[in-house]
């Protein structure tokens, strides 16, 4: 004696005319976006199937997309990566290559785009960085934007938020440190000051540097008085034609 299989999910049809599936276990309804009852009877066998061949309707999926893209069973982060940094140029570019070397993103680097699920990505902004988390989120956009992706890995509610670490002042300890490195000096003031011995020595103005500025200070304010008188010109004229 065979024994049938429960179907998980079973239809309904509310007042508006739009059909419903009720799933048996949890009791959630979820609308099927349809009041043809052709269309909902497809959706509801689908939903069925679902439970039961996992791994035959992946392979179905992939013969479904393949024909309008014959790499997409094949395309790894690791291109969706090279192909953003041919788009930058510059230092933008100089920092998604940057980006790219992150360690963190081995875990991902040769998994296929159709094979990535949730838990992938969870534990590369596990193992990251805030950075990681930021440009795994421009990576994961890009996907989607030019249909590499055929739905997302993560719903935007789902993604970790950022993370930063907590900012301080450095304490006069450490400051004083600093200040005795960069002098090379052991002995530092009571103020975090070095000793006048140990500070460095403000250039001086030779007699020839103080010509040339006295110079060029003539030369600006021949110039200046030079346009002024130019303009004065210029005014009085228009002030004869005027009358």
């Amino acid at each position: 004696m065979t024994q049938i299989m429960k179907q998980r999910y079973r239809m309904y049809r509310r007042q508006g005319g739009v059909f419903y599936a009720t799933d048996r276990q949890t009791g959630i309804r979820t609308s099927l976006k349809t009041s043809d009852p052709e269309t909902a009877r497809r959706l509801l066998q689908a939903r069925n199937e679902a439970q039961h061949q996992p791994i035959i309707n992946r392979q179905i999926a992939r013969a479904y997309l393949a024909v309008g893209d014959e790499e997409i069973c094949r395309r790894t982060w690791g291109v969706v990566m090279a192909e953003i940094i041919k788009t930058k140029q510059g230092e933008t570019q100089h920092r998604w290559r940057t980006a790219a070397k992150d360690k963190a993103f081995d875990l991902i680097r040769d998994l296929p785009l159709f094979e990535t699920n949730a838990q992938h990505f969870l534990k590369v902004l596990e193992k990251g960085k805030v950075s990681t988390n930021i440009y795994l989120r421009r990576i994961h956009n890009f996907a989607l934007d030019i249909g590499w992706l055929p739905w997302p890995v993560l719903p935007k509610r789902k993604w970790p938020a950022f993370q930063f670490k907590p900012k301080r002042a450095i304490t006069i300890e450490e400051h004083r440190a600093i200040v005795a490195t960069t002098f090379s000096c052991d002995s530092v003031s009571p103020r975090g000051l070095p000793p006048k011995h140990c500070r460095p020595e403000v250039p001086r103005v030779d007699e020839a540097d103080k010509r040339s500025l006295s110079n060029l200070h003539e030369n600006k304010e021949r110039a200046a008085s030079l346009f002024y008188a130019i303009g004065g010109t210029i005014q009085s004229r228009r002030n004869r034609r005027g009358r």
